[in-house]
C-alpha cells in the first residue's frame, strides 16, 4: 500500500516520520552512524525537484527515520512526487521502499 502525504507549498509540519524496517520486520536502528538524503521526484515528469540531505534524523525505535521540513522548503511546483528516502552508512546505502514509493502531493499556497 502506498504512503501518501499533501502538504501545501508554504507548510512545514508535520515532519515525514516512518518506521523503516529489515527484511525479518525489525525496525533499523538508525541512531548512529548514517547519513540520510530525500528526494522529491515528480511523478510524471521524473525530475527532481528537491534534493535533502539536512534534518533528517535517525532513531533506534519508531519512528526511526524523520524528517523537518525548513521553511520554504517545499515551495516548489505544485505536484505528486515520489519520495526517495536513502540512509548511508559505511559507503553502503539503504533505499527505503515498502513495497511501494511513499508520495508526496504539493497543493499550492491559497491567495
Amino acid at each position: 500500500m502506498t504512503q501518501r502525504w499533501t502538504y501545501r507549498q508554504d507548510q512545514e509540519l508535520p515532519s515525514f516520520a516512518v518506521t523503516w524496517k529489515d527484511t525479518n520486520g525489525a525496525i533499523i536502528n538508525f541512531s548512529a552512524g548514517y547519513t540520510f538524503k530525500v528526494l522529491l521526484v515528480n511523478i510524471v515528469t521524473g525530475a527532481v525537484a528537491l534534493t535533502k540531505t539536512t534534518n533528517i534524523t535517525g532513531a533506534a525505535t519508531a519512528p526511526n527515520v524523520i524528517v523537518a521540513w525548513a521553511a520554504a522548503e517545499l515551495n516548489i511546483t505544485p505536484a505528486s512526487y515520489h519520495l526517495h528516502l536513502t540512509a548511508t552508512t559505511g559507503g553502503n546505502d539503504r533505499m527505503f521502499s515498502p513495497g511501494a514509493l511513499p508520495e508526496v502531493k504539493i497543493t499550492a499556497t491559497p491567495v
